[in-house]
């Protein structure tokens, strides 16, 4: 088993019951800080704008985080924020989330993850955002739970782990390249935006760029180092997963979701889900939800 396990099953188990204790979206101001503390609960920041630096682990690991990036910190980790840069914007995520189960422990859980270049995180933490906002409900907490283990895989995915340290430290392993220019904030958002409209209908690439207003040569180059992938795969992606989404909230076949989700073809949607997913659809469904 991986470090972090204890969180990756907690997220797993469909006995797990989230509970958010914090739930924000902010532009904060140049004087912010968050001085040295230790919470009693999950911690989960996604910078989408600036760069923060600050002290993490009862050594004072020192670390800096520019966006697009990801920070989770377990329950009991130290830590301190300040902004990386004076004067200088900060767009954040931020949620602190309890997680109780009858028989997987909490304490002891991993210390604490970092990730960078994971823009596409941001919608996973958006929906995160309006789902804690309603009221609760067991399908409430379904959902989070799913929204998280989501975020989760992401930066386990992004990263490797540094041997030998006192706490478990993650950080991505392969980095995109530095030169050139990259899709800014406002044009990831719009992207983000423009697919969640319209994700049943069958998106090109070359309708991603037009929403951008760049040329589809121009964009396809600095999507990828942006996000590090294709504009088309970035797509398939993003619909495998919607797709799991619905697969938690609706009761229709797994062929009924994947015809949903632009996928005639059945075969094709599980191969592609299995890949993304690490699972099969009926798999994940029953895994990670207790479905039938």
């Amino acid at each position: 088993m991986h470090p972090g396990g204890i969180t990756e099953q907690l997220l797993l188990s469909p006995q797990t019951q989230i509970h958010p204790v914090l739930t924000g979206f902010q532009q904060v101001r140049p004087d912010w800080r968050i001085h040295l503390r230790v919470l009693p609960e999950y911690l989960l920041y996604v910078l989408l704008k600036g760069g923060i630096r600050g002290i993490l682990g009862n050594d004072r690991r020192q670390f800096r985080l520019r966006a697009p990036a990801v920070l989770w910190l377990a329950p009991g980790i130290s830590h301190a924020f300040s902004p990386a840069a004076e004067m200088s914007p900060i767009v954040l995520y931020h949620f602190r989330f309890r997680c109780t189960h009858p028989e997987l422990p909490v304490s002891g859980a991993d210390g604490f993850i970092m990730a960078h270049e994971l823009p596409q995180t941001e919608h996973l933490a958006r929906r995160y955002y309006d789902a804690a906002q309603q009221p609760f409900s067991s399908d409430r907490g379904h959902v989070l739970r799913c929204l998280l283990f989501l975020i989760y895989r992401d930066v386990i995915t992004a990263s490797f782990n540094l041997p030998g340290e006192p706490e478990t430290f993650f950080r991505k392993g392969k980095r995109l390249p530095a030169k050139g220019t990259k899709l800014s904030w406002n044009q990831r958002h719009l992207l983000f935006e423009y697919v969640r409209r319209n994700i049943h209908r069958r998106l090109t690439p070359a309708q991603l760029a037009e929403e951008v207003c760049l040329s589809p040569d121009y964009f396809s180059r600095v999507f990828r180092r942006t996000f590090g992938i294709s504009p088309r795969s970035w797509l398939t992606r993003q619909r495998i997963e919607y797709a799991a989404h619905e697969l938690l909230q609706s009761p229709d076949s797994v062929s009924q979701i994947a015809e949903r989700f632009g996928f005639q073809d059945l075969y094709l949607f599980s191969r592609q889900f299995k890949q993304i997913m690490g699972m099969a659809p009926s798999e994940w469904r029953k895994r990670e939800f207790g479905s039938s």
